[in-house]
């Protein structure tokens, strides 16, 4: 009775301010995931130990309060059965889709902002496509995509358009410059950090669509 009490009282506090645009972002994420956990009926101490969180952790990220490392939003969705696509934000005010099915413009793509590890991804992948998926990935300055390796949820390929990235994948360390490219089967450990002064953009490219 305890544990249920101290769980209703995590569900029961009212969200963040809307202040910054971090703020906003996280909040627009927040609401995502919190609708969508409702909807699936699940309590917040199942999700959060499918994502290895405690209930308050999960309770701040759904409130706005944090925001989720690449690798926990993963396990977060993977949970909730929803696919990470939807929590990309529009870029613009409006939030239209493109008025073509085969195009996205620059006005109407969609954003994911990782603020603790310095990482937004543009969705810029055309509503056509039903596998492939397409991203720009902007890393500040420190950015990386988080502590540990990931294993690839899918075989992708990346073109460094500006800046610098180091690239670690399996058992190979490799230092990539504006005009390199790279590649991953499924399941092959990979991290990356950007640690020039430099912001780097990376246009990343996947033979299937994944969860964020």
């Amino acid at each position: 009775m305890r544990f249920e009490s101290k769980e209703m009282e995590q569900e029961s506090k009212s969200p963040a301010t809307k202040g910054s645009a971090n703020q906003n972002h996280d909040q627009w994420v927040g609401d995502k995931l919190r609708s969508a956990r409702k909807a699936e009926k699940l309590t917040l101490k199942v999700v959060a130990e499918a994502a290895g969180l405690s209930i308050g952790q999960l309770s701040q990220i759904e409130r706005g309060l944090s925001s989720p490392s690449m690798r926990i939003l993963r396990l977060i969705c993977h949970c909730l059965g929803i696919d990470g696509a939807t929590l990309f934000q529009p870029v613009t005010p409006t939030g239209e889709e493109s008025s073509s099915k085969f195009t996205v413009t620059s006005h109407n793509r969609r954003q994911l902002k990782f603020k603790d590890i310095r990482v937004t991804k543009f969705r810029i992948t055309p509503q056509v496509c039903g596998e492939m998926e397409m991203y720009l990935i902007v890393i500040q300055k420190g950015g990386s995509s988080g502590e540990g390796f990931q294993a690839a949820p899918s075989e992708r390929v990346g073109y460094v358009i500006e800046g610098e990235l180091d690239l670690y994948m399996a058992d190979q360390v490799m230092q990539l410059k504006a005009g390199d490219s790279f590649g991953c089967n499924t399941g092959i450990p990979y991290r990356w950090n950007n640690s020039s002064d430099k912001t780097a953009t990376i246009l990343w490219v996947a033979n299937t669509h994944y969860y964020v």
